[in-house]
């Protein structure tokens, strides 16, 4: 394939087909790397135009789920971007280096009890994560964790919700209904091949992965008690306790699995001897070229257009078929084949559901602005709220995550909140948890409230003396177009500066790439957040390169206030 994908994306080979569509390795030609991605190209299975704009609404909630999920864990793949081209959906993702567990059993036989349960204490917080959500992966299986090159660690792939949205179609009552369930035979269990998944649907799927690690037997080889329908755990040696967790979460029925990942996390360490650095592929895959990162200088070959270059690099090497999508379709008929188990379970299921909603959701009083992660905030939803209203709303989004208020108000107000648990202190609050989505949708209520002048909670820590976040970056990029580089280098933060992971020479590496620029524009800047501690923006900068190349990019930017220089100093860059 010759010509690019939305005019950026250009095919290097496909992954796999199925019934969904094709999965292609790709490389992006926007950046200077030609970083390698994966692009799923999805096709409805039913065409009906009466349905596309439905489809399209709920691929494009999908996606945004995918992309908080990809920000907010280093062991899920960033989505890097989505699009709709000729009539097919695009989801463009990272490419993680590595191999599937089915790779490394096939090659190097089964895993320890070490590894095995390594893996788990890896990716049950995770799930805990995803499941806090309201997000349920639906195909945990091993072609659909990858061992990362880089560090070993399990990565969680194809997440099963987009895939649905593709068998959207209306029924005869004129509602929109699901023409597919999702999952692989023998991993699912009964009430997701009914059409009814729950949380501890993924643990189920999960315990069975354990096992064929352990064993090398996919579900199908494992022998079954004909009178009750469970699982007889194969006769292998490993402990107790996790002969244990892996009976308990493989129950055909929900009641008799663990009731949540953290309970199952929390009973696999209850009895767990300290665990050893896990990377179990160590000794076969090759070293990993050193990345280059945020503030190193570039590699020589590849001139970069970011003001601190990027983190990774792609690299070229074998390819691997964990990206395909073919084994998530199951025919209706598996469902029918369930329906006596559902008869059993849909009121337990439901059950589950319900307590998972009451536990999220607040009082009348206290309304729930979960949605504001699920889709783009108009004038409508804020029309007619009065400041306080507008300032809780706004703030949920953080404190959804654990983040702590400067404001005495706001903080008490989330403390009486049942679902909130403060983690995080305001100025070490990690940007990565929040999606784009709910920073634009933060800040277009922030921009609601100024211009209409209601802001319940005044900022009293704010002093009118105080240089605005703006100006600062507008002085640090100054600086930079006047070639004083010492002085923006002091602008960084010590954890920022010292960081050798970002610029291994130090000083250096930052003044060797500021001198491949002509000049920078600083084309436009967007406050997120001004506290009194820290602030976030996001900023549109164009790259004059002395090479004569131009490249414009966008950028997320932490600043902290130094209290003992009174100035705004940058501590974290993350491109858009």
């Amino acid at each position: 394939m010759n010509e690019l994908l939305n005019n950026r994306y250009q095919i290097v080979s496909t992954l796999g087909r199925g019934g969904f569509g094709e999965t292609f390795l790709a490389e992006d030609t926007y950046m200077p790397s030609r970083r390698h991605c994966v692009i799923k190209q999805l096709k409805p299975l039913i065409d009906n135009p009466q349905i596309e704009e439905l489809i399209r609404d709920r691929f494009q909630r999908e996606a945004a789920t995918l992309e908080a999920l990809g920000e907010g864990h280093s062991q899920i793949p960033t989505l890097y971007a989505y699009f709709v081209e000729a009539g097919q959906y695009y989801l463009v993702q990272e490419w993680v280096e590595g191999r599937t567990l089915v790779s490394c059993i096939q090659q190097q036989g089964t895993f320890s009890e070490e590894a095995t349960r390594e893996l788990l204490l890896n990716l049950l917080p995770i799930l805990d994560s995803i499941h806090s959500r309201g997000i349920i992966h639906r195909d945990i299986k091993p072609d659909n964790i990858i061992l990362r090159q880089r560090d070993g660690l399990p990565v969680l792939i194809d997440f099963g919700a987009v895939r649905e949205t593709m068998g959207t179609q209306i029924n005869s009552q004129g509602n929109p209904t699901s023409s597919i369930v999702i999952g692989t035979p023998g991993y699912m269990p009964s009430e997701q091949a009914a059409g009814r998944p729950i949380f501890s649907s993924d643990l189920y799927s999960l315990a069975l992965t354990a096992i064929y690690m352990l064993t090398r037997l996919v579900p199908q080889q494992l022998p079954m008690d004909a009178s009750t329908g469970e699982i007889i755990f194969p006769a292998i040696a490993i402990s107790p306790n996790l002969k244990a967790v892996l009976e308990r979460a493989s129950q055909s029925h929900p009641r008799d699995r663990f009731p949540s990942a953290r309970a199952m996390l929390d009973a696999l360490q209850s009895q767990a001897s300290p665990a050893t650095q896990w990377n179990p592929q160590a000794a076969t895959l090759p070293p990993p070229e050193e990345p280059a990162t945020a503030f190193s200088p570039p590699r020589a070959e590849i001139p970069p257009t970011l003001p601190f270059p990027p983190t990774t690099t792609a690299r070229k090497s074998p390819i691997h078929p964990s990206y395909f999508i073919a084994g998530g379709l199951i025919s209706g008929a598996i469902a029918i084949g369930f329906f006596l188990f559902q008869l059993l379970a849909t009121q337990r299921s439901r059950t589950i559901e319900l307590n998972y909603q009451s536990s999220v959701a607040s009082p009348a009083d206290n309304p729930n602005y979960a949605w504001l992660s699920q889709r783009q905030v108009v004038d409508a939803d804020l029309i007619g709220k009065t400041a306080f209203e507008l300032d809780i709303m706004r703030n949920s989004i953080f404190a959804r995550y654990g983040r702590k208020f400067d404001s005495p108000e706001l903080q008490a107000y989330f403390n009486n909140q049942a679902w909130y648990k403060g983690r995080y202190e305001a100025a070490t609050f990690p940007d990565s948890l929040l999606s784009k989505l709910e920073m634009q949708n933060a800040n277009y209520i922030l921009s609601y409230q100024d211009k209409n002048n209601l802001h319940w909670i005044k900022n009293k820590e704010q002093s009118t003396q105080k240089p605005s976040p703006k100006q600062a970056i507008e002085d640090y990029f100054n600086e930079i177009n006047n070639g004083r580089y010492e002085v923006a280098w002091n602008q960084l933060s010590p954890r920022l500066s010292n960081d050798r992971n970002q610029h291994p020479q130090g000083y250096t590496s930052y003044t060797d790439w500021w001198k491949t620029v002509d000049r920078v524009d600083l084309e436009d800047v967007k406050i997120f957040e001004e506290g009194v501690e820290v602030a976030r923006l996001e900023v549109r900068i164009k790259y004059h390169l002395k090479s004569g190349r131009i490249s414009s990019n966008s950028m997320r930017i932490k600043l902290i206030w130094d209290g003992s220089s009174q100035r705004w100093l940058l501590d974290d860059v993350k491109a858009l």
